[in-house]
């Protein structure tokens, strides 16, 4: 009996030191993957960045537009835009939902298109960043060369 158990406490002490090993690898594993995924954010965070001084939507670029009362118009290279038949529908919907995203608190905001690749946003912010975010994430979309912003400052 002596023998089993001490041949059981070393099978034991197997499967403990296997399930250890895979959970060091599976840490490891998701620590690798969590370090790719930050490095992609931060790249995409510059990207944006440089898209945002690009594009001139910084608070300071945008301001004298919104006192006046103003729509704010911005353009990007049309390189790679669509040149066959766009769903106007579809792009709306994108537009939308990353608009939305990039600047959750803009109130009763509006997507609407025109021609096939021209949008216009209305809504009320409570900052120009806040449009500018706006701006910034319509014409990030695939698909869009033009933004026209009605957006208005809430008073």
């Amino acid at each position: 009996m002596a023998g089993t158990a001490t041949e059981t406490d070393r099978a034991a002490t197997r499967s403990t030191d296997a399930v250890g090993d895979a959970g060091r690898s599976a840490a490891n594993s998701m620590e690798r993957g969590a370090n790719r995924a930050g490095a992609a954010m931060n790249r995409a965070g510059d990207n944006l960045s440089a898209q945002m001084t690009e594009w001139r939507l910084s608070s300071q670029d945008l301001d004298a537009d919104l006192r006046a009362n103003r729509a704010i118009v911005r353009t990007k290279s049309t390189a790679g835009a669509p040149t066959g038949n766009v769903d106007k529908s579809a792009l709306k919907d994108n537009v939308k939902t990353k608009v939305s995203a990039q600047a959750a608190s803009i109130k009763d905001l509006d997507v609407e298109i025109d021609n096939t690749t021209e949008v216009v946003l209305t809504g009320e912010a409570m900052s120009a960043e806040q449009v500018g975010q706006a701006i910034g994430a319509a014409l990030s979309t695939d698909g869009v060369t033009k933004v026209t912003s009605k957006i208005k400052l809430k008073k």
